[in-house]
């Protein structure tokens, strides 16, 4: 994918799986410093389905959906949350977190050792990476 991606002069942001209405879908996000325009969202799409098809590494039916990540965009890695530190994002913690509570929403503090770390007020959070299922950015 990524070979795909340089090729049309973007960058892969992240890749998920999810099902909706019973239907697999495979989710490409791509970016480039200038934004992404609906031409190299097409073109991408274009050439990542050639690909895709060549391969074919996934034995089930699927659609596949190319988009810029957005401005409440996906964190998919700890070096993206660094690079919104001072931003406000929504976590959703995965079910084996021994916390209680499973979603913040808050200011990103800091990224410290493997560890996003959110103010909400008076109170800190401190969730490893690790147990972090999701991460947003929230648009203000």
């Amino acid at each position: 994918m990524e070979n795909v991606a340089s090729e049309c002069g973007v960058s892969i942001w992240g890749v998920e799986w999810t099902t909706e209405d019973g239907r697999v879908i495979l989710r490409v996000y791509v970016e480039h410093e200038n934004g992404v325009n609906m031409e190299t969202l097409t073109s991408v799409t274009r050439k990542l389905n050639l690909q895709l098809d060549e391969t074919d590494p996934v034995p089930c039916t699927y659609t596949l959906e190319v988009s810029s990540p957005g401005l409440e965009r996906r964190l998919f890695t700890l070096e993206q949350c660094s690079r919104y530190v001072g931003s406000v994002v929504k976590v959703k913690c995965t079910p084996e977190t021994p916390q209680s509570r499973k979603r913040f929403k808050g200011r990103l503090a800091a990224v410290e050792e493997e560890c996003l770390v959110l103010e909400d007020g008076a109170d800190t959070a401190r969730l490893p990476f690790s147990q972090v299922a999701t991460a947003h950015l929230v648009y203000e």
